[in-house]
């Protein structure tokens, strides 16, 4: 809405990252579409997407179509609870395949590691919200730099100056 679009014009004439949580697939504020629109309107602007779009158990094929739609230059994801989203154990098979899936699509420069913490402390360890990355064996080493460092790295260095 109108609202939304001064939000999004102010972060973008400020240069600023903008960050966004969409919700969880059928909730109403899930608006993929309106999104992907935001993102070229505003295509100076860095976004990153909160929980990799937020797929659930058992939900490849959301992930898919939300990643395809929102693959742009200047779109980022982030992974935080993803192992929650998933529900599943240490050391997160389902959340690592997400991550594959997402490699494969839109590049593992793109991804950025995040925790959802305190929130995701009732389902991980703070410890195991990153070991599932560093310990897996279905992600190569660069994959591992790029999401656990390089990325966010790369995209806050402006603000580092």
């Amino acid at each position: 809405g109108e609202l939304m679009h001064t939000i999004y014009k102010m972060a973008s004439e400020r240069n600023l990252i903008f960050f966004i949580d969409i919700g969880r697939p059928n909730n109403n504020c899930y608006q993929v579409d309106n999104l992907a629109k935001v993102v070229k309107k505003y295509s100076k602007m860095k976004f990153v997407i909160c929980h990799l779009t937020a797929p659930q158990h058992d939900q490849m094929a959301i992930l898919r179509e939300n990643l395809d739609k929102l693959n742009f230059e200047n779109v980022y994801f982030d992974i935080a609870s993803l192992p929650n989203n998933t529900k599943g154990d240490y050391p997160f098979n389902e959340a690592i395949s997400y991550i594959k899936e997402a490699i494969k699509i839109v590049g593992s420069e793109k991804i950025l590691w995040g925790s959802d913490f305190p929130a995701a402390m009732n389902y991980c360890s703070y410890e195991q919200s990153y070991k599932y990355i560093e310990d897996s064996l279905e992600l190569t080493t660069q994959e591992k730099q790029n999401i656990l460092y390089n990325n966010a790295y790369n995209l806050f260095k402006e603000l580092l100056k």
